[in-house]
């Protein structure tokens, strides 16, 4: 049997943690981390549908977009990143508002 394919570029590392500190920044942890575990069985077929849109994507996120169908080639990235969202979200405060 094959050993699982991981994709631990410098490429993902940096993506993740954008993605992580962007979530954390807006205070959307718990949304973001329910959405991306409910969706995470789909990782392969979200993975397919990057790589055919990607066209699409380039003008509206530039060079980053090409970044997506990489990450999305395993689930173990989308899990990488739930755990680095939950480190953040226990580790340091997210920025406040004028809410108090």
């Amino acid at each position: 049997m094959e050993a699982p394919h991981h994709s631990h570029t410098g490429n993902t590392d940096a993506l993740i943690e954008h993605l992580a500190s962007a979530v954390h920044a807006r205070r959307m942890t718990v949304p973001a981390i329910l959405f991306l575990e409910a969706h995470k069985p789909l990782t392969s077929l979200f993975h397919a549908a990057a790589v055919m849109s990607l066209p699409m994507l380039l003008p509206l996120f530039g060079a980053r977009a090409r970044e997506l169908p990489a990450f999305l080639r395993s689930r173990d990235n989308v899990e990488r990143l739930i755990r680095r969202i939950e480190e953040l979200q226990d580790t340091v405060p997210a920025a406040k508002g004028d809410d108090g």
